[in-house]
């Protein structure tokens, strides 16, 4: 599907080895926890890993395919509780292939079941994970994407 559409959408956004991952979940949840610690595992692993946009991004379509992009305001910058903005490397933009959703604990499937997330009408994986923990979900996140067949580009072809 092709589209001039374009949506700013409140999620965090990274690359992870060679996938694009955006997180959503309401504010407060974590996702900007949960792309340091991820950003933070990858580097012990020497696996590449990079920010692309923090708490808002530009969604749009181009050749089938979701492109997250970073608003000019923001870019390289990080913000957690307690720190404020903070300066990272980061890249403009990347092709999202898998969607992490951080939802009330109480909501969160206590095993990992198929999911997908329809984002302008590209579907997409998605994993559902319990918010406020981004230590256990960094874990959960590099997991699936080693092992989910679903995921377009898993960890464990690097």
């Amino acid at each position: 599907m092709q589209s001039d559409a374009r949506i700013n959408v409140h999620a965090t956004v990274l690359v992870v080895g060679r996938t694009g991952l955006l997180i959503q979940g309401t504010s407060g949840s974590g996702k900007s926890s949960l792309a340091a610690r991820l950003i933070d595992s990858c580097a012990a692993k020497r696996v590449f890993s990079c920010l692309v946009a923090d708490d808002r991004a530009w969604i749009s379509v181009s050749a089938g395919r979701i492109v997250a992009e970073v608003p000019d305001a923001i870019a390289g910058l990080i913000e957690t509780r307690g720190n404020g903005p903070t300066a990272v490397d980061h890249e403009r933009r990347t092709l999202v292939d898998a969607v992490v959703n951080l939802v009330e604990p109480s909501r969160a499937p206590r095993h990992r079941e198929p999911a997908t997330e329809d984002i302008l009408g590209v579907l997409l994986p998605r994993l559902d994970l319990p918010s406020g923990n981004p230590e256990s979900c960094s874990r959960a996140v590099l997991g699936w994407l080693a092992s989910d067949p679903e995921s377009a580009t898993p960890l464990r072809k690097w």
